[in-house]
């Protein structure tokens, strides 16, 4: 599958918008990947460019090491005023192999 140059540019702009939030939440605290709040409790937020995310804690994210190609994952976290959050973004899937 190929993936256009713009498609890749936005997935790459994505990938590091998050981590960047996810390795600021991250100071001073470890993050914990936990099983998944049940869903339909928390509205998801999509995510666009220039959000202001507000990442205190990460507890779950969507399991995408099976799917090949740009995917969206969904993040459930907590803000800092511990108020549980989700928010959709796209993700290159961890399943792709080059044989």
């Amino acid at each position: 599958m190929k993936v256009s140059k713009q498609v890749l540019a936005s997935v790459i702009t994505v990938v590091l918008v998050v981590a960047g939030g996810l390795a600021q939440a991250a100071q001073g605290q470890a993050i914990h990947i936990e099983s998944q709040p049940q869903a339909g409790q928390v509205p998801v937020e999509t995510y666009r460019y220039g959000l202001k995310l507000d990442i205190a804690r990460v507890l779950s994210t969507s399991e995408t090491s099976h799917l090949c190609g740009v995917v969206p994952t969904v993040m459930h976290y907590e803000n800092s005023r511990g108020e549980v959050r989700a928010l959709e973004y796209l993700i290159l899937g961890g399943g792709c192999f080059d044989h």
